[in-house]
């Protein structure tokens, strides 16, 4: 059974884990034992191999009068091995009301139907056996080899079936159909006509601990859930002020607003940043009020170029001495440059061989011969390196300001 299997299993193991069990649990392989019903035996799980030899084990241990079923069926060979041993030692059966439509289903049957007493009070399903389409009876495909190379004939399961006083009516009902046939509750009495009946205080007890035990399992759940929880390691409050930088750097970045690297590290080009994109969004700039809901706000929300773009300065400066080098090599020789005008976009370069008047137009400079030579500049439009296009025997000349 998807619900109560894996429940029963998580009880097991709680129960393990404490000083005091509250329902005096004993597990036996797909059956549960509580020592507040002592008398009772629960399924709650699929049939699977061994479980009629858990039965006959719990069964020599306790004094097993009923056996409380919620099952979606499983193996027909333990289901009917197990139903018979109900039979035989006159054990009652009983089905309870469940919640998500648990129940009582297929191979399960055969176990209800083996009961000296019984009653449904929950569902109560039966299909054509070997018909395992059904989402109630996926669990038919654990069944082992050996077992699903034993096969059941109709007329085997009948028998089975007339032992245990099965009304006829009730083969007409699991053999027209591969699809379930659920008892109504008109039928489900019907089956219950037997030589006694199950009383109301056994009912009482056994209704009692399913709800106390769901109950339980469900707060199980939840403080699993909660030990997980606090089991999460804490981040720092340094480590979550790193990390919202990161956020806001990136986002900065995918506004167009150039933070840089997303390092975690509040700098002078991430505050540069924020700012450029707090002015553009008409926000506050001032370092006690920059950085607000408002602006987070607004940078989730910005397009890809929100900030503007910077606007190229061009050459403004030059250095007075670049050093020379050839092919990555460098040579023992020296430019110096004098008479800058700006305006002109115009100075004069000397080397040790022969002063040149430049000019220079974007990045390109051209002396008076026609020779040219490419210059590299930052932001601020300082001329770091410049390149002389033209190649001599050990490769492009460069210039790099000292």
């Amino acid at each position: 059974m998807k619900f109560f299997g894996l429940t029963a299993l998580l009880l097991a193991t709680a129960v393990n884990a404490e000083k005091k069990d509250p329902f005096e649990i004993t597990i036996y392989g797909s059956f549960l034992h509580t020592g507040t019903v002592p008398n009772a035996l629960f399924f709650f799980n699929d049939i699977e191999q061994y479980d009629s030899f858990e039965l006959r084990r719990a069964i020599r241990n306790h004094d097993i009068d009923i056996v409380v079923l919620a099952s979606d069926g499983g193996s027909v060979w333990e289901g009917l091995n197990m139903a018979g041993i109900i039979h035989d030692k006159g054990i009652a059966t009983y089905v309870p009301q469940l919640p998500e439509k648990l129940g009582c289903y297929s191979a399960c049957s055969f176990m209800f139907f083996g009961g000296k007493i019984r009653q449904a009070d929950g569902i109560l399903a039966v299909h054509q056996a070997g018909a395992y389409g059904s989402e109630r009876d996926k669990a038919s495909a654990k069944v082992s080899e050996t077992q699903q190379n034993t096969q059941f004939t109709v007329s085997e399961i009948i028998g089975f079936l007339n032992e245990f006083e099965t009304p006829p009516w009730v083969f007409e009902k699991m053999f027209r159909s591969r699809e379930f046939h659920v008892f109504d509750d008109e039928e489900k009495t019907r089956l219950a006509a037997r030589s006694d009946e199950i009383s109301s205080d056994h009912l009482y007890e056994i209704n009692a601990f399913i709800a106390k035990f769901l109950k339980y399992l469900d707060d199980l759940a939840k403080d699993k859930k909660e030990a997980e929880k606090e089991k999460e390691p804490e981040i720092s409050d340094e480590e979550q002020r790193r990390l919202a930088v990161i956020e806001i750097q990136k986002l900065l970045n995918a506004a167009g607003c150039n933070a840089g690297t997303a390092d975690g590290i509040w700098g002078r080009r991430t505050q540069a940043a924020a700012v450029l994109f707090a002015k553009t969004a008409k926000l506050p700039t001032s370092e006690e009020k920059l950085i607000s809901e408002a602006f987070v706000e607004a940078l989730r929300k910005a397009n890809k170029n929100f900030c503007p773009k910077p606007k190229s300065i061009g050459v403004s400066s030059f250095a007075k001495i670049y050093d020379a080098s050839c092919g990555g090599r460098s040579i023992d020789a020296m430019v110096t440059t004098s008479d800058v005008n700006l305006k002109n976009k115009t100075l004069m370069m000397t080397s040790p061989i022969e002063t040149n008047r430049m000019i220079w137009s974007g990045n390109i400079l051209t002396d008076e011969s026609g020779d040219k030579a490419k210059m590299k500049f930052n932001k601020n439009g300082f001329v770091y390196e410049i390149v002389l296009l033209g190649k001599i025997d050990c490769g492009n000349v460069t210039l790099r300001a000292r």
